[in-house]
């Protein structure tokens, strides 16, 4: 992170025990007094993606039906 950004990845790593680790990674957005968690990447697989493209399917299926 540089001093000006205002848009970073937070990579983490739990570990657990006798398990493998899982990757999570936090992208944050700089506002006006603090950084907001907007995106969190679980397994190299986006949430917001994930969702997003649950909520298309929901509304090409709602949209064939009328």
């Amino acid at each position: 992170m540089q001093p000006g950004d205002t848009d970073v990845k937070v990579r983490t790593e739990i570990k657990q025990p006798g398990g493998k680790p899982i990757q999570l990674d936090y992208y944050l957005e700089k506002q006006e007094r603090d950084w907001k968690v907007y995106d969190i990447e679980v397994g190299g697989i986006s949430l917001i993606l994930n969702y997003r493209e649950s909520f298309a399917n929901e509304v090409r299926q709602a949209a064939s039906t009328v």
